[in-house]
């Protein structure tokens, strides 16, 4: 599985440099669109209004040819991202459970010193 990911990291790499500010002029109906990045499931695009990523479904035939884009590995890619994406979610979770009973514990010690305080 390393070896795989090793390998797709490689192609990736190779496409973004070569896609690299790549200008497309008018796409899909956007203007001044330029390439920044391509991902194995599509590309992240500028545009006169912003920043979007286009799915690899939605990016003519011609295009993916000269990207060196295929539908090959694209599902296996987007449940690799989703798997990762929820277990960054689960860690993150359980940082905030940690602060959330940080936060509790001085709270109770704060009201245990007013509460001494008072006598």
């Amino acid at each position: 599985m390393k070896k795989y990911f090793k390998i797709i990291t490689v192609i990736l790499l190779s496409q973004t440099l070569q896609a690299e500010n790549k200008d497309l002029g008018d796409f899909m109906g956007f203007s001044k669109v330029k390439i920044k990045k391509v991902e194995k499931d599509g590309i992240i695009i500028t545009h006169s209004y912003g920043v979007r990523k286009v799915p690899i479904e939605k990016i003519p035939e011609k295009l993916l040819k000269e990207l060196g884009m295929s539908m090959e590995g694209v599902k296996e890619y987007r449940m690799e991202r989703e798997k990762s994406k929820n277990m960054m979610l689960a860690k993150e979770g359980e940082k905030m459970k940690e602060v959330k009973a940080m936060m509790k514990m001085k709270a109770e010690e704060k009201a245990m010193m007013e509460a001494k305080q008072k006598k």
